[in-house]
């Protein structure tokens, strides 16, 4: 029963590591960028640089959509069995969605947010961009863990006085 919040967790540490590589990468680059500078010269970066990465968002998009339809699976009546793939797609999507308002709002707020995305990958600055995902996924990550430790506990609690209560049911014959 507890494996797919486990699965879940693991997928969410999965998108803070993927956030955090990317950032890395991309600081990486635009440093290399910035040493090169010249209209005329080419900046020669492998694109193995970017394999790390992609494998984590890989694990990640594996673990959070098998783990999050487990948990539905236990979770949801049966008459929502054929619906619970769809579903986490959808709630997956809602989070794409929330992040990206989340993002604009808190660029709008710092810095206006023109200094992050420009017409051309050498002006943007979305190593900035990364890191405010990286930090976003990491809040989620931890109120996560919050909230399934007290679900936990809660169902842990559920479970002892359900035995206790067998047990007294036992004894009253």
């Amino acid at each position: 029963m507890h494996a797919p919040r486990i699965v879940i967790g693991l997928a969410m540490i999965h998108s803070v590591l993927c956030c955090v590589t990317a950032a890395k990468i991309e600081g990486t680059r635009l440093q290399a960028f910035r040493e090169h500078k010249s209209d005329n010269e080419v900046v020669h970066m492998s694109t193995r640089w970017l394999l790390f990465q992609f494998f984590l968002l890989a694990g990640l998009d594996s673990l959070f959509e098998s783990g999050v339809v487990s948990l539905y699976r236990n979770q949801a009546p049966e008459s929502l069995e054929g619906y619970l793939k769809y579903i986490s797609k959808g709630v997956s999507g809602l989070g794409y969605m929330f992040s990206v308002i989340f993002v604009n709002r808190i660029m709008q707020i710092n810095d206006g947010s023109k200094d992050w995305f420009q017409t051309t990958l050498n002006m943007s600055r979305l190593d900035k961009y990364y890191w405010l995902l990286a930090m976003i996924s990491s809040a989620n990550l931890a109120a996560y863990i919050f909230v399934a430790c007290f679900y936990w506990r809660k169902e842990a609690d559920h479970k002892k006085r359900m035995d206790d209560g067998d047990q007294a049911g036992a004894g009253s014959l």
